[in-house]
């Protein structure tokens, strides 16, 4: 029997890797929609998704031939991986792919560009502007020089985020669960009480899982 595969989510997929995939099995390229996705299950040996689509209990149907479900992401809580182990599906993601997305910084640098944003009202002088108006005075911003920064998660994200922000002259402070080494310039917070204190600007690079769920509580 050919193996069948889906790409769920096609738009802006490496073409290199479709034509690797169709070397080995047969290939379907088209955007799903969610109502579609039991039907995919129960059709394809493989489904490919991102970030658009999610796979939850309800979409498994009742003898799924799918068996390994791809997604390009580092982030599966878009995933019931529990409901897929139950049933056979395999998940693949690239979470752990550490060589790998150590050469991904798009994250990191939209990360920086969201703090620059904010700290500079960069959105709402924007829709100023376009509403035909120059109050330059309404959307003074600050300097990041000389402010502290603290980063919360300590990742591989985190450490980009600390190497840029170190760049703009900033003090960094950093948080994390796990203990794990600081870049030369970044100090160790010891608690995320004592980082949200002393910070300035706080970025958040924490995936979600059991531990994280509710660290930011309305308190924080």
């Amino acid at each position: 029997m050919t193996l069948r595969i889906l790409i769920a989510e096609p738009d802006a997929f490496s073409q290199e890797a479709l034509q690797a995939l169709r070397r080995m099995a047969s290939v379907d390229c088209r955007r799903l929609d969610q109502a579609g996705m039991r039907d995919a299950l129960a059709n394809y040996d493989v489904v490919w998704i991102r970030l658009a689509l999610e796979v939850r209990e309800r979409d498994l149907p009742p003898v799924p031939r799918c068996r390994v479900l791809v997604t390009a992401t580092t982030g599966t809580d878009h995933v019931d991986s529990a409901s897929l182990d139950r049933v056979g599906i395999t998940l693949l993601s690239l979470r752990g792919r550490r060589e790998f997305l150590e050469g991904i910084t798009a994250t990191a640098e939209l990360a920086l560009c969201l703090v620059l944003s904010l700290v500079r009202h960069v959105p709402f002088a924007f829709d100023d502007v376009r509403a035909g108006r120059w109050d330059r005075d309404s959307f003074l911003g600050r300097q990041l020089s000389g402010l502290t920064a603290g980063i919360v998660g300590y990742g591989r994200l985190g450490r980009m985020m600390g190497h840029y922000l170190l760049a703009l002259g900033m003090e960094v402070l950093a948080f994390d669960l796990i203990a794990g080494e600081m870049q030369a310039g970044v100090k160790r917070s010891e608690s995320l009480e004592s980082l949200l204190a002393a910070s300035d600007v706080v970025t958040v690079h924490v995936s979600l899982n059991e531990t994280s769920e509710g660290l930011f509580s309305s308190r924080a």
